[in-house]
């Protein structure tokens, strides 16, 4: 009996890292080019936001590296205000067990939200920000992989 409690422990943890190693898999090595925006803030409606972004916002993307770096960029469409198509740049970290996607980044001026991915499929990624000021505003954010 002992024997058996061992062989399903022994099982259950291999069967989880299994599983951490399949959902960073999923989210490295693609272009995650968003694709969906929405907005809710104080407990309100959420309100769709996509329709009312600019052209050079529709094609932001983020790309995730196995060795824990990311690449935050403006896409083909610069926005005006900047000379190049790299927001920021730095390193990630995705905690499986709750799903909280953490980013360092090299920017020290650059500030990430509170996020948890919320769906992670191999071409489709959701993620929930959290944005804690006098109001509290609830980002939802739709990319799929290219």
């Amino acid at each position: 009996m002992k024997k058996l409690l061992l062989l399903a422990l022994l099982f259950a943890g291999c069967s989880k890292k299994n599983n951490d190693k399949e959902k960073t898999d999923l989210l490295v090595n693609k272009k995650w080019v968003m694709t969906g925006y929405a907005e809710q803030k104080n407990n309100g409606p959420i309100v769709d936001k996509w329709a009312s972004l600019k052209d050079y916002e529709k094609d932001n993307y983020f790309r995730f590296n196995s060795d824990h770096s990311y690449l935050n960029s403006d896409g083909e469409k610069l926005d005006p205000q900047f000379t190049s198509d790299t927001f920021d740049t730095g390193t990630w970290q995705l905690y499986t067990r709750n799903m909280a996607l953490q980013f360092k980044s090299n920017d020290h001026n650059f500030y990430y939200f509170e996020t948890y991915v919320t769906e992670l499929t191999n071409t489709t990624m959701k993620w929930t920000s959290y944005y804690y000021t006098m109001d509290t505003t609830i980002q939802y954010s739709t990319f799929t992989a290219e």
